[in-house]
């Protein structure tokens, strides 16, 4: 926030030196992160001191927390405080009200409260709107605000010194001589003040007269109403408007002004009237003109002020710094809070109405240290009780922190992305180039960018690589644990969030084959640690952004959960892939539903086990997954193991056909195996394959 010295000054009513006061703020939380001397002599104001010396130009940094410092006076109520001097009032209004009744003049009628708790209105009557005088538009100028005219500019004039929107209605242009404040029903267009016609939506907060909308609440005035040259009579409004409403529609409408900035952060409701008191007084002073008797205060529901219990003690147990009682209260005084002393030098604390941020004790302490000055923070490692306790077992740890672990140690570095894509990214992950049904869209997006939540973690996989690439690095192993979100299915419309667990591999310049075998093994070990149930790999369908035929389907108690395979070549393009690119993606919760009970470790076997190579000639369409969960599935005795290491394709198999060779190991917890005992499991093996038509081949060996 820019803020002119010599206002600031002349409402602080201190002797210092900008500098100075810059330094105390800073150490306060504010951060002054420039002062520009202005060339140009400062204007005289009437009624206020005479300038001490050249002018200079604060910018400020305030905190989205600190309302209450968006204005000068504000700013010097903090000054004053910073300095040690009591909390001086804002200047009262001189209002003479020379004009008729307001009774009968203009009849406003608050519709939606909760969208608009109060709403208060002056009538000015037989002005002349002309030129703002030097002083006034000096004082704007440098502040970032264009003068327009006398009337306009004094509303931004008290916006600037009291933090308090305001606006001011050509009171002849009113149809029905009234104003409603409501919120906006179905859909509808308001020309603004900026000669843009905006759209409304359902829950907009609107300022109508008898006949159309005439402003949108807390952020522009419509070009309906607008002071003009031939204006004569102006109802100035000063309302408190509810902060959430304002921000959305600003942000929906990519319309921000000095009074949605203000609205969006919290004003004081009971500086609504003073600001309204000291517009009317300036309007008349500068424009001329009749101060109607009497105001319009709609304020059905009256705020007080929080109440907080204070113990002096915290301010040490939290930051270090040595605070009394007495130091405390001092300090709350200066800053204009209400005090009770209650025994143990206790206090009850009132928040001022500005201070729409105090809600809490820690925010008390807060005000005490920043007053005290966080300089005064000592530099001291906190007290930390270390309290040892025993590990959980592994079923109750947090699932999502078990999958890290496994990928961890199993070579993936982990990633962390925000859960946005763009339309762009939609369209290339869709089928056929279109966006994939059920995509959720956003309707805050951070950015123009990102307005979708993402369907899949595969393209934060992918930016993630990207970004590695730009880096210099090609090989890569990375994985994400997070949700995915997919529109209503059914007679749901309500969105789903799943937990998924997804991992990439970039691996130039290895063949494809060689790294689709990798990540097959990362999965099976995932699998195998999670102790899963029915896990199998197997062929099937895959989603539009794997290669078809060059992956597999995960399946647990035969329901997909997930897919692992090659991403196809021209979306990995986009990214800067050099190489082949495998992913997987799982679903977390029916992965961790099927959990067995952890294994319980057993001890090495005291005899050795005899292993059997036995090769055989299937279908290419049937799995090695499929011939190993057969064989499992024969329950063969003492048959430990069986898993293929071997696969070949060639003339002298001849079309359709593949060699698998699986190696079966068979071991007995009590004893040495016979051969006849291993010939007589293998038999039953044999049979087996043969009833699913393998035709054995004579390579077989024996360890």
């Amino acid at each position: 926030m820019k803020v002119l010295w010599s206002w600031l000054r002349e409402l602080a009513d201190v002797e210092a030196r900008p500098d100075d006061v810059a330094h105390r703020l800073t150490f306060a939380g504010l951060e002054v992160e420039e002062i520009k001397p202005i060339e140009e002599p400062t204007p005289t104001v009437p009624a206020a001191p005479p300038p001490a010396g050249p002018d200079h130009l604060l910018e400020i940094n305030v905190t989205p927390n600190r309302a209450d410092c968006l204005s000068v006076f504000g700013l010097a109520r903090e000054v004053r405080a910073l300095l040690g001097r009591p909390p001086r009032n804002s200047r009262p209004a001189r209002i003479a009200e020379q004009g008729p009744s307001l009774e009968g003049e203009i009849e406003v009628s608050v519709v939606h409260p909760d969208v608009c708790p109060r709403y208060m209105g002056r009538l000015v009557l037989n002005i002349r709107v002309g030129e703002s005088p030097e002083w006034l538009r000096y004082r704007l100028r440098h502040m970032g605000l264009r003068p327009i005219n006398n009337v306009v500019d004094v509303t931004n004039y008290v916006l600037l010194e009291y933090g308090q929107p305001l606006h001011a209605f050509d009171a002849d242009r009113l149809a029905g001589r009234r104003i409603d404040v409501r919120r906006q029903e179905g859909e509808g267009h308001l020309l603004t003040l900026d000669g843009q016609r905006r759209s409304l939506q359902n829950g907009d907060v609107l300022i109508c007269d008898g006949e159309h909308p005439i402003a949108l609440g807390g952020i522009m005035g419509g070009l309906n109403t607008e002071i003009h040259p031939e204006t004569r009579s102006v109802f100035i409004e000063s309302a408190y408007f509810d902060a959430s409403t304002i921000r959305r529609t600003s942000k929906r409408l990519k319309l921000q002004t000095e009074s949605s900035y203000r609205f969006e952060r919290g004003v004081d409701i009971q500086g609504v009237p003073k600001a309204l008191d000291r517009c009317a007084s300036l309007i008349r002073e500068i424009a001329g003109g009749e101060i109607a008797q009497g105001r319009i205060d709609a304020y059905p529901r009256r705020v007080s002020r929080r109440k907080i219990l204070f113990d002096p003690s915290s301010v040490k147990r939290h930051t270090g710094v040595r605070a009394t009682a007495a130091e405390c209260a001092a300090t709350f005084e200066r800053l204009g809070f209400a005090l009770r002393r209650r025994p143990r030098g206790r206090l009850d604390v009132a928040a001022p109405s500005w201070r729409v941020d105090i809600e809490r004790e820690i925010d008390l302490v807060e005000e005490v240290v920043r007053v005290k000055g966080f300089e005064h923070i000592p530099a001291v490692l906190p007290a930390v009780r270390l309290v040892p306790r025993a590990h959980a077992a592994e079923p109750s740890r947090s699932a999502e922190g078990l999958v890290r672990d496994i990928l961890v140690s199993a070579g993936f570095q982990e990633v962390v992305s925000l859960p946005f894509v763009s339309a762009q990214i939609l369209h290339v992950f869709g089928s056929g180039g279109e966006t994939p049904a059920g995509a959720v869209g956003i309707l805050n997006p951070l950015s123009e960018d990102l307005h979708y939540l993402r369907p899949s973690l595969l393209p934060s996989l992918l930016q993630a690589l990207a970004t590695n690439v730009h880096h210099g690095r090609r090989s890569l192993e990375i994985f994400e644990v997070g949700s995915i979100h997919t529109g209503g299915t059914g007679a749901s419309t309500e969105p789903s969030e799943i937990p998924m667990a997804a991992g990439l591999l970039a691996a130039p310049p290895r063949p494809k084959r060689e790294a689709f075998l990798e990540v097959k093994g990362f999965v099976e070990t995932l699998l195998e640690r999670l102790n899963t149930s029915d896990a199998a790999l197997v062929a099937g369908s895959l989603p539009p952004w794997y290669v078809e035929g060059e992956g597999l389907v995960v399946t647990v108690g035969k329901n997909p959960i997930g897919w692992l395979g090659s991403v196809r070549s021209e979306i990995a393009a986009r990214y800067d892939a050099t190489g082949p690119v495998l992913a997987f993606e799982l679903r977390l919760e029916p992965l961790l539903q099927r959990r067995e009970v952890p294994r319980k470790a057993r001890p090495l076997a005291r005899f050795p086990s005899v292993v059997r190579d036995l090769s055989f000639i299937i279908d290419e369409g049937t799995t090695a997954e499929s011939i190993r969960q057969g064989i499992a599935s024969q329950r063969i005795a003492w048959l430990e193991e069986a898993q293929p290491f071997d696969e070949y394709r060639g003339p002298q198999i001849g079309p359709g056909k593949k060699g698998l060779t699986f190696r079966l190991r068979f071991q007995h917890p009590d004893k040495t195996l016979t051969e006849e005992e291993v010939n007589g499991a293998l038999l039953q093996v044999r049979e087996h394959l043969q009833t699913i038509g393998a035709s054995l081949r004579e390579a077989e060996s024996g360890i």
